[in-house]
């Protein structure tokens, strides 16, 4: 539902998320559904994202693919990630 979500709304108004603990929205322009149930990260709690940015979600995970943080331009997840120092984190 959320890949669905991300692909209707995508460019205009657009999907988005937060990440917590930060005040700036992210904005999701392109996903992949991850149907395997043997999520890779630390946690089992929905919003987890690992290092290759993908969220755990209620059955499965969403890997980001393309995303805009707030005051930002475009980019892919490796940019993101390369500039983001905590490798941890939760998206609300």
């Amino acid at each position: 539902m959320i890949d669905r979500k991300i692909r209707a709304f995508s460019p205009v108004p657009g999907a988005w998320t937060r990440i917590k603990s930060h005040d700036k929205r992210i904005k999701i322009f392109k996903s992949k559904i991850i149907l395997d149930n043997n999520f890779s990260g630390n946690s089992n709690k929905c919003g987890f994202v690992t290092d290759n940015l993908t969220v755990k979600c209620g059955k499965g995970s969403l890997q980001i693919i393309e995303l805009q943080p707030e005051g930002k331009g475009k980019m892919n997840a490796n940019d993101f990630l390369n500039g983001f120092k905590k490798r941890d984190f939760f998206f609300e």
